[in-house]
């Protein structure tokens, strides 16, 4: 057999090898960077209620499912995501950073996997609704994103940017819920500024029966006439940096919050 590099050193044409090797080396390149989901599950967790088991690499769990999920801690902070491929294996990103700062961070158990270890039981995209940062009192929530991959900005490619809130709104101690409406906004150089007001599902539902998306046209607070859903998607991005801040509108408690369960850049290959 006749390796690669002796066909390189070998006679013919040299500009015919040298396409040949730009051809695998391009190859390569992709091959190594052909993950087209990045997750990031935000904890969560508070000493009353317990803290959330983070997901596992292997599990599978999302609006768009996939594995190697991100888990972020505390209510601030930074990490480097590492992305999931059509082969199901896990792609890093050198200098791709992703930092979130938050009022608060808390955790909703769900009923019927509450223990004593609050938040520690269910499926994957159970867990995934638990834990959740949060605006407050006014306060914002705000994750920036620093040189997103190229693979989902360049060369007529694009992304979406996935956000899911509050996917466990019941009070479970009272059996009662509120409808909250969560404002966000997302800016970039070439996106400018985008808004989705989306009304939490009401607590009636049980939780995560199903993904209901908010229309992305719904770019204003309409108070309880605002649509219900569980996550809003932000399309058609291009953006290498990015800012998503998310606040609380109107509520029926007076009491706006808004909470980020986990968020999802999903290339505009596999959202098809």
């Amino acid at each position: 057999m006749i390796s690669f590099f002796s066909f390189l050193g070998s006679g013919g044409n040299s500009n015919a090898r040298l396409l040949v090797l730009l051809v695998v080396l391009e190859m390569s390149l992709y091959s190594t960077a052909t993950a087209d989901k990045i997750g990031i599950n935000f904890v969560g967790g508070t000493p009353q209620q317990g803290t959330p088991a983070p997901l596992k690499p292997s599990e599978i769990a999302g609006v768009f499912p996939q594995k190697s999920w991100n888990n972020a801690y505390e209510k601030n902070g930074n990490l480097s995501p590492v992305g999931h491929n059509e082969k199901g294996s896990s792609v890093s990103y050198p200098g791709f950073i992703v930092s979130w700062d938050a009022p608060a961070t808390n955790t909703s158990p769900i009923a019927q996997f509450h223990t004593t270890a609050a938040g520690t039981h269910g499926p994957p995209n159970y867990r995934l609704g638990l834990g959740y940062i949060e605006a407050v009192a006014g306060q914002a929530v705000t994750i920036t994103f620093t040189s997103i991959p190229r693979q989902f900005t360049a060369g007529g490619h694009s992304f979406s940017l996935v956000v899911c809130f509050h996917l466990d709104n019941i009070d479970f101690r009272s059996q009662t819920s509120s409808d909250k409406v969560h404002i966000f906004t997302i800016k970039g150089a070439k996106a400018g500024g985008k808004t989705i007001c989306g009304r939490q599902l009401s607590g009636v539902e049980r939780p995560l029966t199903g993904w209901v998306q908010v229309p992305e046209k719904s770019t204003t607070d309409e108070h309880e006439k605002t649509p219900a859903g569980n996550y809003v998607v932000f399309s058609h991005l291009t953006d290498t940096d990015l800012i998503l801040t998310a606040k609380g509108g109107s509520a029926t408690d007076k009491n706006p919050q808004a909470a980020i369960n986990a968020i999802q850049i999903i290339s505009s290959k596999a959202s098809e």
